[in-house]
């Protein structure tokens, strides 16, 4: 077993090598994005730069930033989390905090922190509370902010205030939000999405982040804990299925896939969030039987994992489970990483892709799914790379905050 592990881990070793080449030497993204994006990448290549003490690398990265920095466009770029604005000022703040970008953030960003909360007030007045494409990006950055910019924690508050006013209330006392539909725009009025990276449970981290900060702590502790029955009481019968919960809450389909996106991995991630800052131990207790009873899923036609990407592949699975092992001391969710970090080499398919890998994609039109080649954070080499320094260097994966992993 040591030796079989030892030969993992120099395999991949290996594989993040191969990565860091490859974005060290492929051209600037024009795409100023975090999830989708330049941004991504250069959060890798700061990370490699830390755990390797590679000069190279950290000015590269620089270089890079600072580039984007001096192109900003309010007009030209969107706002959102994934591919816009709000990921540009999530990763200028993140990089000061980690002392790695000497800045005065407060007077760099309080500019552009104006414009996106003016954005964000009119997304969520639109109904639009999604992590990477509306309006709880943007309030989850402000979060980051708020003990170091009065301005922030206003506008965090607002935000709070928006969320409160727009809850829908159910006879049992539970609270939710009803899904906005960011491709089409369509506002899906029966349906409460139970996905972190598009629904509630985004919803819930925002919340405990908000009561974290000491804002309106009486009111968000009531709301935290009237959304997150919410989710509770979504629990499928876990005797008839291989997840706890669906993705959403209307028809409520069972055996989610194993992912970050959505199914358990990412509402466990959530759920923690919560039993951490209300010291709610059944709740975490709970956290941990969602996660072992996900450890066992290994049925490709359950887990639905058909790459190697951190949103919904075998690194965002391999990081997770090792995670909550550190956090657990679980040696099965050891176990249940050490297996995926197998499957993210398997994945490694593609002569033609960027390190062997390529990204799954749907296809409404064809038969055959679209495998995609992309250096994204959040489908790409770049996440799969952040997986990687954490699983040969056991660096501290601050980059998790992003996701909402932690």
């Amino acid at each position: 077993m040591i030796v079989q592990e030892h030969k993992i881990r120099t395999t991949l070793r290996s594989k993040l090598n191969e990565i860091v080449n490859i974005i060290s030497i492929e051209p600037v993204d024009d795409r100023m994005g975090l999830f989708q994006g330049d941004l991504g990448r250069l959060l890798f290549l700061f990370h490699y730069a830390e755990a390797t003490q590679s000069l190279k690398h950290s000015n590269l990265a620089m270089s890079r930033i600072e580039q984007h920095i001096e192109n900003i466009d309010l007009e030209k770029n969107s706002f959102t989390y994934c591919s816009g604005l709000t990921g540009l000022c999530w990763l200028i703040e993140y990089l000061e905090q980690k002392q790695w970008l000497d800045a005065d953030t407060n007077e760099m960003l309080d500019p552009m922190d104006k414009y996106l909360s003016e954005v964000m007030m009119q997304s969520v007045e639109n109904d639009n509370y999604d992590l990477l494409h509306g309006s709880l990006g943007t309030a989850l950055y402000f979060t980051t902010r708020a003990s170091k910019s009065t301005r922030a924690a206003t506008y965090v508050e607002n935000y709070f205030a928006a969320l409160k006013k727009k809850a829908i209330h159910d006879d049992d006392g539970t609270c939710r939000w009803f899904y906005t539909d960011t491709q089409t725009g369509e506002k899906k009025i029966n349906e409460t999405n139970l996905g972190l990276s598009h629904g509630i449970p985004g919803i819930v981290c925002f919340l405990a982040k908000t009561f974290e900060l000491g804002i309106q702590q009486e009111e968000a502790c009531s709301m935290i804990k009237n959304t997150t029955r919410f989710i509770l009481k979504n629990q499928l019968d876990i005797e008839r299925s291989s997840s706890f919960f669906p993705h959403l809450a209307v028809n409520r389909f069972p055996n989610a896939r194993l992912a970050w996106c959505y199914g358990d991995l990412g509402i466990a991630c959530s759920l923690r969030q919560v039993a951490l800052r209300t010291k709610d131990q059944e709740l975490n207790l709970f956290v941990k039987r969602i996660l072992l009873n996900a450890a066992s899923i290994r049925d490709p036609q359950l887990t639905l994992v058909r790459d190697a990407g951190l949103c919904h592949g075998a690194a965002g699975a391999a990081h997770i489970f090792r995670r909550f092992f550190d956090f657990t001391g679980e040696v099965k969710l050891k176990d249940a990483a050490d297996f995926w970090y197998e499957q993210l080499l398997n994945f490694d398919l593609y002569p033609d892709g960027y390190a062997g890998y390529k990204t799954y994609v749907p296809s409404k039109n064809k038969s055959e799914p679209v495998m995609t080649s992309s250096l994204d954070l959040i489908e790409g080499i770049s996440g799969i790379g952040l997986a990687l320094l954490y699983a040969v260097f056991n660096q501290d994966p601050t980059w998790e905050k992003a996701f909402l992993i932690s």
